[in-house]
């Protein structure tokens, strides 16, 4: 099967281009696109029906695939046909199943986000749910912060990585973390209290905030943590910090959570989203194959 190999599953296959589809739907600009986005809306509907015929027929799942590929290809062209395809590829790799014996966490977990970040950008969360920094929609997943807080912590942040020297303690404010658009995942953003000493010998207490980038390390098992901007450069560094097995397993869970909450509140909100799109949705992340230990 072209660019998803791992995937064996004609139903999940066809539950993914149906979302692709039902999205195009919902949210292509009609005006915008005019008859070219009528038609490549056409197209998807037809290579779609074309899918569901051959699986009712007992087709694999490359057949289906290939069907799909096809039927894209000679409405739309190849360059068009290869775009949609790498969409769905992106969204059928929630299906890749984790292996927690090799070591290479972070390698699995990024693919997990950028996963996580095509799946937001075909179902429109970004711009549903997204935060506007500096023209770029940002969008908050909290449990994920809340667990790559924990770590951190547990790995010493943010005293290992101060560096001042009237320090006499630093604790995390809190931290923030979002999915970005661009060519960076995930950037975390986190506030930090600073008890500095001043010349009077007396404590006093200093907030400042910093951004990191988070990004793999050669060692499979390792997360980096690489200073974004100026913020927070004058005092803090950039670091690397280690995760278990487990931790890698709860980093995974709460990506999951933080997709479903967002795909739940929108079902409740907009009945379109709720009838059109959660089914496939809920298809799509129910891929996900998550061990529940180490």
């Amino acid at each position: 099967m072209p660019n998803a190999p791992f995937v064996e599953d004609a139903s999940l296959i066809l539950s993914t281009f149906r979302f692709i589809l039902e999205t195009y739907k919902t949210f292509r600009p009609k005006k915008k696109n005019g008859v070219k986005g009528a038609k490549e809306e056409e197209a998807l509907g037809e290579a779609v029906r074309k899918g569901e015929e051959t699986s009712s027929k007992g087709g694999s799942a490359r057949d289906v695939f290939g069907d799909i590929e096809t039927e894209l290809e000679s409405e739309l062209g190849v360059q068009r046909k290869d775009e949609i395809v790498a969409r769905a590829a992106s969204l059928l790799a929630f299906a890749r199943p984790f292996q927690t014996d090799s070591f290479q966490y972070t390698e699995q977990l990024f693919h997990l986000l950028e996963s996580a970040r095509n799946f937001c950008k075909v179902s429109n969360i970004f711009e549903l749910r997204g935060t506007d920094i500096r023209g770029v929609e940002n969008l908050r997943m909290d449990s994920f912060a809340a667990a790559i807080r924990e770590i951190v912590e547990l790995g010493g942040f943010p005293g290992n990585v101060v560096r001042i020297q009237d320090l006499i303690r630093a604790s995390v404010r809190d931290l923030v973390a979002t999915l970005v658009p661009g060519s960076d995942v995930v950037s975390v953003v986190i506030n930090v209290d600073l008890m500095r000493s001043s010349t009077m010998g007396e404590g006093y207490t200093e907030q400042r905030a910093v951004v990191y980038t988070l990004t793999q390390c050669e060692k499979g098992n390792w997360i980096g943590f690489r200073i974004s901007g100026s913020a927070g450069s004058g005092y803090f560094v950039g670091f690397e910090q280690r995760i278990t097995g487990n931790q890698f397993l709860t980093l995974v869970k709460a990506v999951a959570a933080d997709l479903k909450n967002y795909v739940a509140e929108l079902s409740s909100e907009e009945e379109t989203f709720r009838e059109a799109i959660k089914p496939a949705i809920d298809t799509i992340l129910a891929a996900l194959k998550i061990p529940t230990s180490s």
